[in-house]
């Protein structure tokens, strides 16, 4: 059976318990890596410059980002193990794994990957 890496738990920790509770479940049955979970405002702003996220944190807060007031993230970003970033089928695989998985328990996510603005096939969060 597939399990974390201690960086994929440190990093899966940083999340809403209601994420961590969906890929608790999923690396059960999917061998997947945690990249990302909570940033910080300053962690936001390198990741928009760097052209890794649209959003910047200041005019607008991402759902990994976290605050005084939201202290865990309601995003993180989860990819198959072994991560091959080109892998849309793979990675297309995966997001079923997960949405059964969230639907099971109840959880309501939202997939990067059907954004039509944008693809963001790592990202999951939290709809609220």
């Amino acid at each position: 059976m597939p399990k974390f890496s201690i960086s994929s738990i440190n990093k899966l920790n940083t999340c809403h318990p209601d994420l961590q509770r969906i890929f608790n479940d999923v690396i059960k049955i999917r061998d997947c890596t945690v990249i990302c979970g909570a940033r910080t405002q300053e962690e936001q702003q390198k990741a928009f410059a760097g052209g890794f996220s649209k959003i910047d944190g200041i005019n607008k807060k991402s759902m990994h980002q976290i605050s005084d007031e939201r202290p865990l993230s309601l995003a993180v970003d989860v990819l198959p193990y072994p991560i091959k970033w080109d892998d849309k089928k793979g990675h297309e695989d995966f997001a079923r794994a997960v949405k059964v998985t969230a639907e099971q328990l109840g959880i309501d996510i939202v997939w990067g990957g059907d954004w039509k603005s944008f693809s963001d096939r790592p990202h999951w969060e939290l709809k609220v």
